[in-house]
């Protein structure tokens, strides 16, 4: 949740400083997520725009998400181990396409990783996949820590942040 907040002021910043309207912020997810992401959008009055799933495909498709970005959107937010059924979301594939329509608009819209339990196994059983701070836009990461990490449920590892103004202890990236 501080992740999001953190990425919505950047965001009220930004607009503030173009003289532009920063009262309607958005975010894209799946409809996948956990509740959490509900409470945030209500807390910190932000829309949630949510990406239907389909009954053969249980992540969010990225030309799906593409089409539900816009000025307003703060950040998307995807998944690597789903809740559902624990496949990852085509982070990669996401960043591509946000990256042309970044380039296509001058927007900086950018992405928090829910890793969830993939944070967990993905750097151990596929290396080779990119889904972390080696694509461009992913600014922040979070993991599950009650899933793999041995720790109650709701406590899980603060995120790595590379939102600029903000630094982790390990990670960091403007």
């Amino acid at each position: 949740m501080l992740d999001g907040l953190t990425f919505k002021r950047n965001w009220q910043n930004k607009m503030k400083a173009l003289e532009k309207p920063h009262d309607k912020p958005n975010t894209v997810i799946g409809a996948n997520v956990q509740v959490y992401w509900e409470k945030f959008a209500r807390y910190f009055e932000v829309e949630l725009k949510e990406v239907k799933l389909r009954d053969d495909y249980y992540v969010m498709d990225p030309e799906k998400v593409i089409k539900m970005v816009n000025e307003n959107t703060i950040y998307v937010a995807a998944i690597l181990g789903s809740t559902l059924n624990g496949e990852f979301e085509d982070i990669k594939r996401l960043n591509e396409l946000l990256v042309t329509k970044n380039a296509e608009t001058g927007w900086d819209t950018p992405f928090h990783v829910d890793a969830a339990s993939g944070g967990f196994i993905a750097p151990f059983l596929y290396p080779e996949l990119e889904w972390d701070f080696r694509l461009p836009l992913v600014k922040s990461i979070n993991v599950g820590g009650h899933k793999h990490g041995l720790v109650y449920a709701g406590i899980g590892r603060v995120s790595v942040v590379s939102i600029v103004g903000i630094k982790s202890n390990s990670l960091y990236r403007q």
